[in-house]
């Protein structure tokens, strides 16, 4: 297991993401079902049910997710909606935690609400979207974000999803059928980047061991494209 710099910040962020986790599960049982988590929490969700990966975990402060019209209408009468029409979101605040939902009719992300549900998988009670689309999901907002610290993030959780990647062959097979050829230059962009190195803290030597595993995946995504 790679270790952790700072004990006393990895206690406060199991304490936010217990939070944050609270929160989530509060959403989707208002939801009628119909929502699929996506984003910073799902990385840390798909990074937590495979220990054996021995990725560190690190923590969200905030839930985002697809919605269908239905969920949409149901939370609407439950929570004070605030929209935000540049990102075609809409965004309620829940006990001091932010959900940044994605409604299906008006949300621009590459994949909506049916897109991700079919291929969803549950997990702590969610359902949280299938590896292969939060990755691609993870490319855009690495474009949106460039290199600011929230886009430092989005490469060290696309980084981290390359790496489990490696050990899924269904999730390679939906990759290879969903990423067009500017998105495996991109991946293999976040490859060369320095996420591997943050993930692990400077560990040069564990930083190469991930960034080799994150290779193989594309490789074998490559040849079945």
């Amino acid at each position: 297991m790679f270790p952790l710099v700072n004990v006393s910040l990895t206690v406060i962020s199991k304490v936010v993401m217990a939070d944050v986790w609270k929160v989530a599960r509060a959403v989707a049982k208002l939801s009628d079902g119909e929502i699929v988590i996506i984003g910073g929490l799902a990385t840390y969700l798909h990074v937590q049910r495979r220990p054996r990966a021995a990725l560190p975990l690190e923590a969200t402060h905030d839930v985002d997710a697809t919605i269908s019209a239905v969920a949409s209408s149901s939370l609407r009468d439950r929570y004070e909606f605030t929209e935000n029409p540049r990102l075609h979101k809409v965004q309620v605040r829940v006990e001091g935690i932010d959900v940044d939902l994605y409604p299906q009719h008006i949300s621009r992300l590459r994949f909506a609400y049916v897109d991700l549900a079919p291929y969803a998988q549950r997990y702590r009670g969610l359902k949280i979207a299938a590896i292969p689309h939060i990755l691609l999901l993870k490319l855009d907002a690495i474009e949106d974000r460039g290199s600011s610290g929230k886009g430092a993030k989005d490469r060290r959780d696309a980084a981290k999803l390359l790496v489990l990647l490696r050990g899924s062959p269904q999730a390679r097979k939906l990759l290879a059928a969903l990423a067009a050829p500017s998105d495996l230059v991109d991946l293999r962009a976040v490859v060369k980047s320095p996420a591997f190195v943050e993930i692990v803290h400077g560990n040069a030597k564990a930083a190469a061991v991930l960034r080799k595993q994150a290779q193989e995946a594309i490789d074998a995504v490559t040849g079945m494209s």
